[in-house]
């Protein structure tokens, strides 16, 4: 969880002044995209953890983070708004998975199967990071 909680200063470093409208070659999204995917990854992942801490089922519903990008405008959106979406989604998952290690939920995903806490907060930190190295490598 540690490496989630640092996870927007490490993004804040590697950006530095660099531009945040730049697309890697071999990516999709610009450097400012991936920061808020990332955030919208953590946000969507805290509401899944403290739904199923408070009883909600154990199925969780699949989402297009392509679709959600563009529903979401990311290309149009501010740098600040970006850390504004990951600071809060930070807070918001720590949260979360630190109720989520107390209550041990399970999880039931569509394409990955059942999973456990362990496994979500595993999963989630090495999604925050491999997207770090996206944006390390566009800029």
């Amino acid at each position: 969880m540690t490496s989630v909680a640092s996870i927007g200063d490490e993004f804040r470093a590697a950006l530095g002044d660099s531009d945040s409208e730049r697309v890697h070659p071999d990516l999709s999204w610009s450097a400012k995209g991936y920061v808020l995917h990332v955030a919208d990854n953590l946000r969507i992942w805290a509401e899944r953890i403290e739904a199923r801490i408070g009883g909600g089922p154990e199925a969780v519903a699949t989402y297009d983070d392509n679709l959600l990008a563009a529903a979401r405008n990311y290309e149009q959106l501010s740098l600040e708004i970006a850390w504004v979406a990951l600071d809060q989604s930070v807070t918001l998952w720590l949260e979360a998975a630190r109720g989520g290690m107390t209550a041990r939920p399970t999880f039931l995903h569509p394409e990955r199967g059942r999973l456990s806490i362990d496994d979500v907060v595993a999963t989630n930190c090495h999604d925050a990071r491999h997207h770090l190295w996206d944006v390390r490598r566009t800029v």
